[in-house]
């Protein structure tokens, strides 16, 4: 049996029955309005704000503190493990295992996540090129945490070392996670920890110091911002009900995944005759 793809003007009598999800399902409407509305870019200056406040009070004593391998094996080990959400192969193999698992996807969303990501990460990178900061690895910790800017603008061709301001991995790694929890809302969570977990994987080796984190989060989140609203505002229409149009089953109706357990966890919004349609061999 295969399921056949519903017309874009499907009737409200449909829209409601699809909306009547099992128990427990995720609504993405709460993380469409935080892209759709205002308060969402209120988190990049705040948290600018957050990493200026931090470079004279936590910066050098939590360096210091990771630099002298205090930090639990077992947690280094966690950390270490969830680098790779945060730099751009890591966010091309997992674009690509969505690709693969989530049949759903629209080419727009895959570009939407690598956009976001590999985007974020090249803005912090422009950023790096503004600011000389020494890395905590190769501070000496004589002084505060300011002494570790030397400059502003420095020549081309000089050491990576000296580019600690901002973070590029944690950049990427929020710009991928709030991407990734427009597409799945049910998992924004989990997508949320692995960015905060990059950044501490960041702090734990020495390349960063706390402010660099929170400055490339901002940097992360103000790149995600642009490009999902582009994204939902280009390469998709809205629903009826004022929700993005993957939340409607024009959408949902021409779409299933590779395995029920998957389906359940990655599509929220499915209903029971879509899940069995999908089971059915065509």
């Amino acid at each position: 049996m295969r399921v056949v793809e519903t017309p874009a003007g499907v009737s409200a009598s449909m829209e409601a029955a699809v909306r009547k999800e099992a128990p427990g399902a995720a609504d993405p409407r709460p993380v469409w309005r935080l892209f759709d509305s205002r308060w969402g870019w209120l988190f990049p200056p705040a948290l600018l704000l957050l990493a200026l406040a931090a470079i004279p009070t936590i910066d050098a004593p939590l360096a210091r503190w990771f630099l002298q391998e205090k930090c639990p094996d077992n947690l280094r080990h966690v950390f270490e493990e969830a680098e790779p959400f945060g730099n751009a192969v890591g966010a091309i193999v997992l674009t690509l295992i969505i690709w693969r698992v989530d049949r759903r996807v629209w080419l727009a969303d895959l570009a939407l996540l690598l956009v976001s990501s590999l985007g974020a990460g090249l803005a912090s990178n422009v950023f790096k090129l503004c600011f000389v900061r020494a890395r905590p690895r190769i501070f000496s910790f004589e002084g505060t945490a300011w002494q570790s800017f030397q400059g502003l603008f420095p020549p081309l061709g000089h050491s990576s070392d000296l580019q600690s301001f901002p973070s590029a991995h944690v950049a990427s790694a929020f710009g991928l996670a709030l991407a990734l929890a427009l597409l799945y809302p049910r998992l924004k969570d989990v997508f949320l920890i692995l960015a905060i977990t990059v950044g501490l994987q960041r702090m734990e080796c020495g390349a960063h110091f706390a402010s660099d984190t929170l400055a490339g989060a901002a940097v992360g989140i103000f790149v995600a911002l642009c490009t999902t609203k582009w994204h939902l505002r280009v390469w998709r229409m809205k629903g009826r009900a004022g929700q993005p149009a993957f939340a409607a089953p024009a959408a949902a109706a021409n779409s299933h995944l590779r395995g029920p357990k998957l389906r359940s966890l990655l599509r929220p919004n499915a209903t029971a005759g879509e899940q069995a349609s999908a089971r059915t061999p065509s």
